[in-house]
């Protein structure tokens, strides 16, 4: 339609030229040429103005990799047309009240239409519709709105009416937060109606577009700043003179990362200048859509020895920091406050099955906590440390994924490394050494070779080897710290390589720059290409979702019976509850040693 009116707007103006006065003929000629070219230069109708001018343009000074972020959270398309997917899928627990979600779909084919909204998750269920919901339906082609009202709480099989072909926008409203921090899993689907309307058993029905998300209620930011003592092998006690913000406190202690010379990846990658940027195939289609996955699969071949440190590979550590003002112990609250650094490295691709471990995967992202407590004083002290082994629940009694160390007994074991800063006694550094298994990364406290028991204890068997081993001996040290070639102590930001992860609950994606990427419920990585060493059809530990909303599995069954557990983003929101079920846990009944006061 477009271009025959185009065309018509040709041949009048060629009419006109030829039958009109020599002046009139030279101005509508003119003009009508001016029309037809506007007409290629301006979008369809049907996307309007104000579309266009949303379409997300690359700003001064920004990078391609920070574009591409960019353009996942738009609203718009490159090209001007609506982006699929829902906007909003975040907020703050016990601060927001509500939040309307706007879901934009592609009708394919006209009919009558039903929607479905369904939270999916068995236990909690905090998220929820409010009383007299209602769903504005927007045609996008024509701008005609129209309005459905919804039952009390999620539905299913509501329907909407005849719908034409084209884009939609599916305005849902009300949707009450939760008071307290969770993530929870909500479908979306919308599809035709194929049967009688008034069965007493729902609808006849065919899904043609659906979307399953993570809503995820987070903390509130807090600008908290602590007052720190870190108490040194022969029992001298530092004490920060001025209180310090969270992102000089996780900087006290980074972790040392010691990698297994064979290592293929020596440095956690910085995920901003690596993985959004490899991501060219787009394979990532809807925003919110927690089916989506990055396609970094060209980081498994040909990377021997290139990202070694000398390569000067962009690398990153990330922390962020979750707050407890009463602890539980033995099921009792303590009144204690304690608070837990969660640092996180990101390796583009995990190849453990290439040197006898369980598996081969796209993504990684492992990672320690250290847990401080607070004295009586008001200072905080580092007071045990949790390693994130790999984890591999057989049910929900056994778990050997980690273990969980006081801090008095790694300073013991020469396992944390306090060193000055440039000579000068007015700071110090207490760091973690982390022994990085070789190709799948988890971390370890010592230097080893450690087996897992699914592959030992239940003798299940494998194509290769009965063993699932992980060398975690060291031998190639990446410190952050060391990768300073000045630091000002005078200054203490410049001392700030470590990148502290803020909470997600923001009004707008823009209010977190760079780390938009944290509100990607996708996984890192494509989840079906993963190799297992184990004959037997139970799953395929793969591609892990990013630091807000990673999860723990357990293997249900055989024959492909593989079901998550309810307990997304746990690390991010209770490292505590996280952490309790790791090894020596119970023995350590969550405590600390307490510090003598100088």
């Amino acid at each position: 339609m477009k271009t025959r009116l185009r065309w018509f707007w040709v041949a009048l103006g060629a009419f006109l030229a030829i039958i009109g006065e020599e002046f009139l003929r030279k101005l509508l000629a003119l003009s009508l040429c001016g029309v037809f070219l506007l007409s290629y230069c301006l979008p369809d109708a049907k996307y309007s103005a104000s579309v266009v001018a949303q379409t997300p343009q690359p700003a001064i000074g920004q990078s391609q990799t920070e574009q591409k972020i960019d353009n996942y959270f738009s609203p718009i398309q490159p090209d001007g047309t609506p982006k699929l997917g829902i906007d909003r899928w975040w907020a703050t627990a016990g601060v927001d009240k509500e939040i309307t979600v706007n879901w934009t779909v592609e009708v394919e084919k006209e009919g009558s239409y039903y929607i479905d909204l369904k939270n999916r998750t068995l236990s909690g269920k905090k998220w929820q519709l409010s009383d007299l919901v209602t769903i504005n339906i927007v045609n996008r082609d024509d701008n005609t709105e129209k309005t459905v009202k919804l039952p009390r709480g999620f539905a299913e099989n509501i329907p909407v009416g005849e719908l034409t072909q084209g884009i939609y926008t599916f305005k849902i409203n009300k949707i009450i937060v939760p008071k307290i921090p969770i993530v929870e899993e909500i479908k979306f689907e919308i599809g035709l109606v194929v049967g009688d309307t008034t069965r007493d058993f729902g609808l006849d029905k065919q899904p043609t577009n659906q979307i399953n998300s993570l809503f995820v209620a987070d903390y509130p930011e807090t600008n908290s700043q602590y007052f720190l003592k870190i108490q040194e092998k022969g029992q001298k006690i530092f004490k920060t003179k001025v209180p310090v913000s969270k992102s000089q406190l996780i900087n006290y202690f980074t972790p040392i990362l010691n990698f297994e010379p064979e290592e293929e990846y020596q440095v956690p990658f910085d995920v901003n200048k690596n993985t959004w940027k490899a991501e060219t195939k787009a394979t990532i289609k809807d925003r919110g859509n927690a089916d989506d996955y990055l396609d970094i699969s060209q980081f498994k071949t040909d990377i021997k020895g290139a990202y070694s440190r000398s390569k000067k590979t962009p690398a990153k550590i990330y922390a962020s920091i979750v707050e407890n003002d009463n602890l539980e112990i033995d099921n009792k609250k303590t009144g204690i406050k304690e608070l837990a650094i969660n640092y996180y490295f990101h390796y583009p691709y995990s190849n453990w099955y290439d040197h006898n471990g369980f598996n081969n995967h796209e993504g990684d992202w492992e990672g320690i906590t250290v847990f401080l407590q607070k004295d009586r004083d008001g200072y905080y002290y580092p007071c045990r440390v949790a390693f994130g082994e790999h984890i591999f629940l057989v049910s929900e009694f056994i778990s050997e994924g980690g273990e969980i160390f006081e801090w008095t007994e790694l300073v013991k074991d020469n396992n944390i490394l306090f060193s000055t800063n440039l000579g000068s006694r007015n700071d110090i550094l207490a760091q973690p050494n982390v022994f990085v298994g070789l190709g799948g990364h988890a971390s370890y406290p010592k230097s080893d070779i450690s087996e897992l028991s699914i592959c030992t204890k239940f003798t299940i068997p494998t194509s290769i080897d009965p063993r699932c081993e992980e060398k975690h001996r060291g031998g190639k040290i990446y410190n952050l710290h060391d990768n300073l070639s000045l630091i000002s102590s005078s200054d203490p930001k410049s001392r700030e390589v470590v990148e502290y992860l803020p909470r997600v609950g923001v009004e707008k994606i823009e209010d977190l720059g760079d780390k938009s990427w944290l509100l990607y419920p996708g996984t890192w990585g494509n989840p079906k290409n993963c190799t297992t060493k184990l004959l037997l059809d139970i799953g395929c530990p793969s591609a892990p979702r990013g630091p807000v909303f990673l999860d723990l599995k357990k293997i249900s069954g055989v024959s492909g019976i593989s079901q998550p557990i309810s307990k997304i983003g746990l690390f991010w929101f209770s490292c505590v509850n996280f952490c309790y079920k790791l090894k020596q846990a119970n023995s350590l009944s969550r405590r600390c040693s307490k510090l003598v006061n100088p």
